[in-house]
């Protein structure tokens, strides 16, 4: 007789109970590679006899942690983009009590999470808190289509501002997709320490190399004074020739060259130079700029379309010209545009 779908939470426990023992603290890192899980411990795996029903499923779940994430890999039966337009959601029972939380007696999940619109909700004895990715410093990958998914929540999280994500050791994890399907799985924290990852030498390979940086400004941040440090330290670190801003909203070429110079000096013989023809990327340069264009314009750029192309003159150092181009991908739903 085959074995139906859905499954009952208590068989879940029971079938994948010997698990527990296997919970696996692990150096996770949420890159879209799924090379460091190859110890992780597996929480779910479909029967793959049971009938499959339309839509979208999870097959299978692994989990693994360190002292400051609960990791979570997913593989769905389908090619999706995890965020938007799925039917997937979240729950996470992460007192182990079914008792309390959203849906008591079943999930009781304290963390509910709805992938395809990108925020969920946070559920206490007393109140529903809405929440989004800061709340529970929720990381995933990949942002392009695939069956295969990590996840990463912050142990150390209040996504109230004073209840922790996480009140036991152990928590429930489920996931429903399509129709009835839910798989689900216990996971038992693994309090052993996770090495420190070797640092990443941020030094240039050769003194000769150029060196281009793509930086994501927040909001035209870049000129807000309250992180000068932190945009300094960070221009110090990677020290480099040509940067690709975007997010500069309020703020001209001039002006944005002028910060730079402020944050990392061009150095005696040279002079930041920037160009900005689209609403919010701004290119920046040690090197002569010989010419930029708007790629596109009129009704398409009314659209919200950020690309522009620079003609950088390299002749002197490299013997060549580059030409770059600063694009500022669509998020959230803007893909189908």
């Amino acid at each position: 007789m085959k074995k139906p779908l859905l499954l009952l939470l208590p068989l879940l426990i029971f079938l994948f109970s010997s698990n527990l023992l296997f919970a696996q603290s692990l150096p996770i890192a949420i890159d879209g590679e799924f090379d460091d899980w190859e110890n992780a411990t597996l929480l779910f795996e479909i029967d793959p006899i049971a009938p499959v029903p339309d839509g979208i499923h999870v097959q299978r779940i692994w989990g693994a942690n360190d002292d400051r994430f609960m990791f979570l890999k997913i593989e769905v039966d389908s090619e999706i983009t995890l965020l938007e337009n799925n039917p997937l959601v979240l729950l996470i029972d992460s007192d182990n009590d079914t008792s309390t939380g959203y849906d008591p007696g079943s999930t009781g999940a304290e963390l509910r999470w709805v992938f395809g619109n990108r925020k969920g909700t946070f559920h206490t004895s007393s109140a529903t808190h809405a929440i989004q990715y800061p709340h529970i410093r929720l990381r995933t990958a990949p942002t392009v289509t695939s069956n295969i998914f990590e996840i990463a929540i912050g142990r150390d999280t209040h996504p109230n501002g004073y209840t922790p994500s996480f009140q036991a050791d152990t928590a429930i994890i489920h996931f429903r997709g399509d129709g009835e399907s839910h798989a689900a799985g216990a996971y038992t924290f693994d309090p052993d320490p996770v090495p420190s990852p070797e640092p990443i030498p941020l030094g240039r390979f050769d003194d000769s190399d150029l060196r281009v940086l793509a930086f994501n400004a927040w909001n035209d941040k870049l000129f807000d004074e309250q992180f000068t440090d932190e945009y300094k330290r960070i221009l110090e670190a990677l020290n480099p020739d040509i940067i690709a801003f975007q997010e500069i909203w309020d703020h001209n070429a001039a002006q944005t060259a002028q910060r730079v110079e402020a944050l990392l000096s061009s150095g005696d013989d040279t002079q930041w130079q920037a160009v900005k023809h689209d609403r919010g990327n701004v290119t920046v340069s040690k090197y002569p700029v010989q010419d930029s264009w708007h790629i596109l314009v009129g009704e398409q750029q009314s659209d919200g379309h950020r690309l522009t192309a620079t003609l950088i003159d390299l002749q002197e150092a490299y013997n060549t010209n580059l030409l770059l181009v600063n694009v500022h991908l669509r998020c959230c739903s803007g893909g189908e545009n």
